[in-house]
């Protein structure tokens, strides 16, 4: 994580969120019906989601951040396009 963490600290506007917890992981997990790559946990007990200018990475956030909420933007995508493999996140 400490290259991702470098990567990210040259980017301008950066703003990086609370870690998630493991149990709002395993809850996104559950919500989604799908288990998250280890990669993809690391980042989020890490960073909890991260944006920089106009770009964001879907994460666990707080409510006010639903838009880049990986459960919410996951199931939106999923029903927009139905042929994506479900567990694709």
């Amino acid at each position: 994580m400490n290259g991702l963490r470098s990567l990210l600290e040259q980017k301008k506007f950066l703003y990086i969120g609370e870690p998630a917890t493991l149990d709002s992981i395993r809850m996104a997990e559950q919500s989604l019906n799908l288990v998250f790559a280890d990669d993809y946990v690391d980042y989020l007990k890490e960073f909890g989601y991260v944006s920089y200018y106009g770009h964001e990475l879907t994460g666990i956030v707080p409510d006010k951040l639903n838009m880049i909420s990986v459960v919410k933007i996951t199931e939106e995508n999923l029903e927009i396009h139905p042929q994506v493999p479900r567990d694709f996140y």
